[in-house]
């Protein structure tokens, strides 16, 4: 009699470490010697693979009905952290083009001349630019006297003549050219900061010490945005939905100490910009002696349809990938291309409450925000990278703990031109809070890898890569869209995997702290290395899960790939069918 199809899985067991279980069998089902074979066979390949004296994995059959066939995997503890790399050396130069807009020009790297503002139109009132406040075009209609005032001497006038030491004066000047607003615009926030002694309470700073601080920020931030149109007289072109482009903002001008970046965002910290407002909170990681004399680039990838792999027919060998217990993204993916776990509309919740990944990112790199000002919406096959961002705070805690703990000196060596080694890329996840069963479906897990693989993806045709496999430097992350998404960390971890692969690249998987997931996910990467898996296999696993999933809503996808690889089975499996299934269905936001 033939056996039934057995359902594996991965136990974690503190003492004996990870085991991959074979159990409910059926009564009538007889184990054969072949299985047994094959259980033994891959347990000593995954510990010969992993280094694993043979003496510490448990193995136990059975001949009964109720029979534990079981591969035991000791993991060792993996509390080091990843090998910084450097990335710096595949960055594009940053020279003006049609696709790239330099709004500060940095010297040539052989040059010892200084970085010069490059020329660009000056003013541009448009669909296409950011409407700055500066623009003699930014006009508004006095409610009193009914009189068309310009908005940009009216912001110069109320911020270089009120003290601006109160949460009162701050308001009254905001609303001074703002008058629409002044029935919409809540300040409850910044008075609770500054007034309420049970504000985010901190060790370090009572309700004195806030509005002092207040008090002594503000002037120094009005005097900021005062200056906006000698620091940054051009207009900047948004980086609009399907079109590649690039722009490069100065961190300060080299005959100047204002920073760029941060007085485009003081700039919106009062208001002056399209429809924006930072918290408190975030101004906080501003504060920073010594400013920066460097250059950040902001790109907007779009990938065409072309340019995707065909997953499924991709026979090219895995890429690495490293699991981490602990450790962070910022703080050990050094030299790495970093995630952002990111919502279509960059920055997510930064700008209100939220203090999760994306959000503390841009918090504790608050030249990120920026991307905020000109980035529209994020469509299914395109990311933003961006490469140079500094680091200016350190923090504690996560989303309703999160907290500023204190100045971070970022010491990451800049490339030639003058760029942090440091390249962040955000991906958005589709939203499954609603209806977390829908990401096995066959089109969402093919947008999700096309999505991973448009942030991942390099096109640079001057490098020479002769001495580096992979090609591209690493990519950090983690269980991206897992959390307020509620995305499955074993089926997002095994689709950036694949993404990687494709792209070149390494992976260096951070799992937060989360245990169970460490060792369940070192034991299936483990047994596909071992096998010698394409990514055409793991995607092929990934797109039959899709399809068990309809009918076993219970069985993980590890399990179901634990069951594949010991049965030695991959079967045939119709794409084209299960794409015509997909097809008219739109994901979640």
């Amino acid at each position: 009699m033939s056996m039934k199809r057995r359902q594996l899985t991965l136990l974690f067991d503190k003492e004996k470490g990870l085991q991959l279980s074979s159990h409910k069998l059926l009564p009538d089902s007889s184990f054969r010697a072949e299985d047994e074979t094959k259980l033994h066979s891959l347990k000593a390949q995954i510990q010969s693979h992993a280094g694993i004296n043979s003496d510490l994995a448990g193995y136990h059959t059975s001949s009964s009905s109720t029979i534990m066939d079981q591969v035991a995997v000791n993991v060792k503890n993996q509390n080091d952290v990843p090998t910084p790399e450097d990335l710096g050396w595949i960055f594009p130069p940053v020279k003006p083009s049609k696709h790239h807009a330099c709004l500060h020009l940095p010297a040539s790297p052989t040059s010892t001349s200084s970085s010069t503002a490059c020329e660009s139109v000056s003013d541009k009132w448009d669909r296409h630019h950011v409407r700055m406040p500066s623009s003699k075009k930014n006009k508004f209609v006095d409610p009193i006297t009914k009189e068309i005032k310009s908005r940009w001497r009216c912001i110069q006038k109320h911020l270089s003549t009120s003290p601006l030491t109160t949460p009162e004066q701050f308001q009254a000047a905001v609303l001074s050219y703002n008058p629409r607003y002044k029935d919409e615009w809540c300040f409850e926030g910044l008075f609770d900061y500054c007034q309420h002694e049970s504000f985010r309470s901190r060790d370090f700073r009572d309700f004195q010490d806030r509005r002092n601080q207040f008090a002594k920020l503000t002037p120094k931030i009005a005097k900021l945005v005062t200056n906006l149109k000698d620091v940054c007289p051009f207009a900047i072109p948004l980086l609009q939905r399907q079109n590649n482009q690039s722009i490069t903002l100065s961190q300060a001008q080299l005959q100047d100490t204002e920073k760029k970046s941060s007085s485009l965002s003081l700039t919106a910290f009062f208001t002056t910009l399209p429809a924006s407002f930072l918290k408190v909170e975030s101004e906080l990681c501003l504060r920073k002696p010594n400013l920066p004399d460097g250059v950040v680039t902001f790109q907007r990838q779009a990938l065409r349809d072309n340019q995707f792999p065909d997953w499924q027919n991709y026979t090219m060998p895995l890429t690495k990938l490293k699991p981490f217990l602990h450790g962070t993204i910022e703080d050990h993916g050094i030299g790495m291309l970093q995630a952002d776990f990111a919502n279509k509309i960059i920055g997510g919740g930064v700008l209100h409450f939220g203090a999760v990944q994306e959000e503390i990112r841009f918090l504790i790199c608050p030249e990120l925000l920026i991307s905020r000002l000109f980035t529209e919406r994020l469509m299914d096959n395109e990311a933003v990278i961006i490469t140079g961002a500094e680091r200016y705070c350190s923090y504690t805690g996560y989303s309703s703990m999160f907290r500023f703990a204190k100045d971070f000196h970022d010491e990451t060596p800049r490339d030639k031109w003058g760029r942090r080694k440091t390249q962040i890329v955000a991906i958005d996840a589709v939203n499954f809070y609603g209806d977390p069963e829908a990401q096995y479906s066959f089109s969402n897990i093919q947008r999700e890898l096309c999505k991973a693989f448009a942030g991942l993806f390099v096109k640079y045709s001057d490098r020479n890569l002769t001495d580096r496999s992979p090609e591209n430097p690493s990519f950090a992350t983690g269980n991206w869209g897992c959390g307020a998404f509620r995305g499955d960390p074993e089926l997002k971890s095994c689709i950036q995997w694949i993404a990687a692969s494709c792209a070149k690249r390494n992976v260096m998987y951070f799992t937060f702290n989360e245990e169970k997931l460490h060792h369940r996910l070192i034991t299936t990467m483990e047994m596909i290395q071992v096998k010698g898996y394409t990514v055409a296999d793991l995607s092929r696993f990934l797109f039959l899960f899709a399809r068990h999933r309809k009918e076993d809503s219970d069985m993980s996808l590890f399990d179901f790939i634990a069951d594949q690889i010991c049965g030695c089975i991959l079967p045939k499996f119709d794409f084209e069918e299960d794409r015509k299934d997909g097809q008219g269905k739109e994901t979640c936001d």
